[in-house]
């Protein structure tokens, strides 16, 4: 879970949120050292289609918010089943979603990792037409590094500062408007 106490419903969550009024939540700002600070809105990156995967429905009602505050658009699935659904083709999949973020460990064993052999390997989608990010509270070194040999771009441990998340995000997207404006011209 990406905050720890959010696993009970209604509970207060980390930060002082309560999540029965994760409405009125604003994303906490987070400092850069040195006297920078970081804007509450990062630069809009576009029209942006985020498929988040998490089995939590309350972390991702937080996390939709945070997104969205930043002009990101994300259709939740609570299992990596019904992400592959949403997917489809490949050609639907890097047509339909500019991201995708998704938790590592969820419900019934199940973990992202099928979802990116699915993605690179079955599908063969590269990293640049449909990053993966992912987010870990698994702190073990070896076991981050695997996830990002097997196809992720990206990792975010948990729990999640919402400036990087979308820092983060944002600069897949980045990036991928980037290689495609430069294999256009």
């Amino acid at each position: 879970c990406a905050f720890p106490e959010a696993r009970s419903e209604g509970a207060t969550g980390c930060r002082g949120i309560d999540w029965r009024d994760v409405d009125e939540a604003e994303p906490p700002l987070r400092g850069l050292g040195r006297g920078r600070t970081v804007s509450r809105r990062q630069q809009p990156v576009g029209d942006v289609h985020v498929l988040y995967i998490e089995d939590s429905r309350v972390v991702a009602h937080a996390t939709k918010k945070v997104l969205s505050s930043h002009g990101l658009t994300a259709d939740h699935v609570l299992t990596i089943t019904d992400a592959i659904e949403l997917l489809g083709s490949p050609e639907n999949a890097t047509s339909k979603y500019d991201v995708i973020l998704s938790d590592y460990y969820l419900k019934d064993n199940e973990t992202a990792q099928y979802l990116i052999e699915y993605v690179r390997e079955i599908q063969q989608i590269n990293k640049i037409d449909l990053p993966l990010v992912v987010m870990t509270g698994d702190e073990n070194e070896k076991n981050q590094r695997q996830i990002l040999r097997s196809g992720a771009n990206d990792l975010v441990l948990k729990p999640v500062d919402n400036d990087v998340l979308i820092k983060k995000v944002q600069f897949q997207i980045r990036f991928k408007q980037f290689q495609t404006k430069e294999d256009k011209q």
